[in-house]
């Protein structure tokens, strides 16, 4: 053979020509068997002005091959620079015309794919290897990693030998090195499956601007109010027996908001001793002696602050002398007595005070505690100067606002409905001072008799009925605002609601008034003049906008929405958009920023949560 090659060297090069040069001939034209390659055919594509439409049509439905996925590839890249790169301006990026500085950019992209297609067809071909090797395997959705087989993850990845004689050393000898392999092998196969297809869900450009759009739309909306207090009925208009009905119908459901209910939870009753800051500090007096020796007991408190390293005013130089005519204060080296008095003052009474209250709240546990038999706490609270009180029944959630107003500690309530009852508790300390507490009745869970709830009800069921109430006006008012416009269909409904004839002259106060809200977004916590109900917000945000208007003219409120409502806010509205605002494409990369960082987030929390799971199935419990 080497003869051979030694003899014809002419022959034996066109030979080599012919099998190396043809093939690298193909690479470098960007040519393929079936035609242009496909990053090519995206640059043919962008010599002219194009969509991003024609360009998000070079995706496949269904890629197969390895020309498809380079094209599936490359189209992403094309579409997500565009966007990112602020061309989308109209509602829907897809359909944006990109002008010749665009389509000049986007071409530079296409090249630049295609300059490095080596790598890339290198990275698609692993990626779509592993992919169907996972597949293969029983790695199609999320679930499945939990029951995959320990023989084929043994054979996929590379165990670490260090890692397996870990495990079998935490095993105390009892895990084999074979299972320990196995294990391991598991659990890295299905991390490496959970991530990637976490990352195939990636949201892409083109899919989050839509979100983008409607979370951060600004939107003004006209609106009419239908409060439900404003068409309650008042309690001599309740009889008793539907006062009792209602109370029977919902006695065995939980309070909730825009609901009655009157089954609570375990309550108990409470009598309380308090040695309470506030009136204990009447007690406390300092004179103006004791502060004089205060103030002579501690004199390096009282220095000031040195001032010389301040910076030196405009126009003059630090360490310069003072201007002519002018005489510099002389400085005094420590505060006076008259400057710290007050602070002084403050300092003995929070200091006499702390002594005073933990004395009293001593003496009280003592006299109910320690003493045999027990002191009248009647009494103790009178020597003391101490308050006392009987609360309750009251649930855990209503103690603490009930006798601390809000500030009890939630260890001392969980000690208080966990104690039995007659007993004292052991001293309980909060910003409003030290309190005892004595368990005196407890109640299980179960409906609140009737009499006990008798307000509440009353309260209940004057605002469901002026709710009730408030929703069939405002159908009424919607009829006549589409049939006589908003000025006058809400002047037609005030003329009504006032007892008058609806075609009446003149416009009497009524309760219902047009507000014209500010701009909100759907997320904001509430709006200006409806109040936080996120039905509002969501509703109107469903609602059409209006129509541009003319040049030179308003433009009419956009579509009418139906009668709105919610139970929580006891309200009805009627509303119309009147403006809207796209927010700034600016914007769009941060947001879009963020959005992949939740979604990293919940990728990361639901592959931990499965791998939790994985573990509570498989992991055996060593003694």
């Amino acid at each position: 053979m080497l003869r051979f090659f030694r003899k014809h060297q002419r022959l034996s090069f066109a030979i080599l020509l012919l099998f190396c040069g043809i093939p690298m001939l193909f690479m470098g034209s960007g040519l393929g068997p079936d035609g242009p390659a496909p990053s090519m055919r995206a640059a043919r594509v962008l010599d002219r002005d194009v969509t991003l439409g024609q360009i998000a049509a070079l995706l496949p439905d269904a890629p197969g091959d390895l020309g498809h996925l380079l094209t599936l590839l490359e189209a992403h890249e094309l579409l997500d620079e565009a966007i990112g790169a602020g061309v989308g301006r109209s509602e829907d990026p897809l359909e944006d015309q990109v002008g010749p500085a665009g389509a000049e950019g986007l071409l530079h992209k296409a090249r630049e794919i295609q300059w490095d297609g080596r790598q890339l067809v290198r990275a698609a071909r692993t990626w779509w290897q592993v992919r169907a090797h996972l597949e293969q395997i029983g790695l199609r959705e999320m679930s499945r990693p939990l029951g995959i087989d320990a023989d084929a993850a043994s054979g996929l990845v590379r165990v670490d030998p260090l890692e397996v004689q870990q495990l079998v050393q935490w095993g105390r000898g009892q895990v084999p090195e074979d299972r320990a392999q196995r294990e391991i092998a598991k659990r890295q196969v299905t991390m490496l499956s959970l991530h990637l297809l976490s990352q195939a869900a990636q949201p892409s450009r083109a899919s989050a601007y839509p979100s983008y759009r409607r979370d951060r739309q600004d939107r003004r909306a006209r609106t009419v109010s239908f409060e439900a207090t404003a068409f309650s009925p008042v309690e001599a208009d309740l009889s008793e027996e539907d006062l009792r009905a209602h109370h029977e119908e919902h006695k065995d459901l939980p309070p909730a908001p825009g609901r009655s209910g009157y089954r609570a939870g375990e309550r108990v009753t409470l009598f309380y001793l308090l040695a309470d800051r506030a009136q204990l500090e009447l007690e406390v007096a300092v004179t103006g002696e004791e502060i004089a020796a205060f103030y002579a007991e501690h004199p390096d408190r009282w220095k000031r602050v040195d001032e010389t390293a301040r910076t030196p005013e405009e126009g003059t130089q630090e360490g310069a002398p003072p201007p002519d005519g002018e005489t510099p204060e002389p400085e005094v080296p420590v505060r006076t007595l008259e400057e710290v008095r007050e602070e002084i003052r403050a300092e003995l009474v929070r200091e006499r005070l702390d002594n005073l209250v933990r004395r009293r709240a001593d003496a009280a546990y003592d006299a109910m505690v320690n003493r045999r038999p027990p002191e009248d706490p009647a009494r103790v609270a009178e020597e003391l100067g101490l308050q006392s009180g009987l609360v309750g029944p009251v649930e855990r959630e209503e103690l603490a606002e009930a006798v601390a107003f809000g500030t009890l500690p939630s260890e001392a309530i969980h000690k208080i409905f966990e104690g039995r009852s007659g007993r004292w508790s052991t001293q309980t300390t909060c910003p409003r001072g030290v309190f005892l507490f004595q368990v005196r009745d407890r109640l299980p869970p179960g409906p609140v008799p009737f009499e006990e709830a008798r307000a509440q009800v009353v309260r209940d069921l004057s605002r469901e009925r002026g709710f009730a109430k408030a929703r069939q006006t405002a159908e009424a008012c919607l009829e006549r605002v589409r049939a006589h416009g908003w000025p006058d269909g809400i002047a037609r409904q005030n003329r009504i609601l006032a007892g008058l004839a609806e075609d009446a002259r003149g416009t009497p106060e009524g309760p219902l008034r047009i507000v014209e809200t500010g701009w909100f977004r759907q997320a904001d916590p509430a709006v200006d003049g409806v109040g936080g109900s996120t039905v509002f917000r969501r509703e109107v945000f469903a609602l059409a906008p209006p129509e541009p208007a003319a040049e030179g003219t308003q433009a009419a409120p956009g579509a009418l929405s139906g009668v709105l409502s919610d139970p929580r806010e006891a309200r009805a509205w009627i509303a119309a958009v009147t403006e809207t605002r796209d927010p700034d494409p600016r914007g769009f990369v941060e947001y879009y920023d963020q959005a992949r960082t939740r979604h990293d987030q919940e990728a990361q929390q639901a592959l931990l949560g499965a791998w939790r799971e994985y573990l509570k199935e498989h992991t055996v419990i060593l003694p």
